[in-house]
């Protein structure tokens, strides 16, 4: 499985690219804008057949219909999450980032639901805290976690924009601590790091919410 991140915007979102070597199939994670470079990715390295919201703000959303369209990919999120996606107030678009195009092809996913991207199996975990219908989305087997913005290196997303909550979040972060300390976190906004160096050094990780 091959991941690589694309940064984007003034909030410098990372969007995630996540392809099966194999078969070349590729899962896209948050696209917030359809830059240059995300389109040539999704050109150049194979077959998009996925595009995965971590939740529906404006920064993570802002380009999943072009790229839905240009690929024919559908986008995937938490049920919990539609009506914040459509909703440029709530997904903040009306305040911070413009009209936001929301995407045509919208499949909605329950918690706990799986899918395949070649053989690999993936997991959307609902997550809820920064937004009420967040989701993180993993693969055991290949030790990946992608946290969009329930957590981060050293902290986690903040909960104080519309359907947040505080106590929703710690008991996401819980949910994860679960998980084996070498799955490798792959957050909305910057740097990557690991479940295990997020329980030793992240307070919100230890309930300090």
């Amino acid at each position: 499985m091959r991941v690589w991140g694309i940064p984007n915007g003034e909030l410098q979102e990372n969007c995630w690219m996540v392809q099966d070597e194999e078969s070349g199939r590729m899962l896209v994670i948050d696209p917030g804008l359809f830059t240059p470079e995300i389109r040539r990715a999704a050109e150049n390295n194979g077959k998009v057949e996925k595009i995965l919201l971590t939740h529906g703000h404006y920064d993570h959303m802002g380009g999943a219909r072009a790229l839905s369209e240009a690929t024919g990919a559908p986008v995937y999120l938490l049920k919990e999450e539609k009506a914040l996606l459509l909703d440029p107030k709530l997904n903040l678009s009306a305040y911070f980032g413009g009209a936001a195009d929301v995407p045509e092809d919208i499949r909605l996913l329950e918690d706990g639901e799986e899918f395949f991207l070649g053989k690999a199996r993936f997991t959307v975990w609902a997550t809820p805290g920064h937004t009420g219908g967040s989701c993180c989305c993993g693969c055991r087997e290949e030790n990946l976690l992608f946290s969009g913005d329930t957590l981060f290196q050293g902290s986690c997303g903040r909960t104080d924009f519309p359907t947040g909550s505080a106590r929703d979040m710690a008991r996401s972060l819980k949910k994860l601590r679960d998980l084996p300390a070498e799955t490798v976190v792959y957050p909305g906004h910057g740097d990557t790091t690991t479940i295990g160096e997020e329980v030793r050094r992240n307070p919100y990780m230890r309930g300090h919410l």
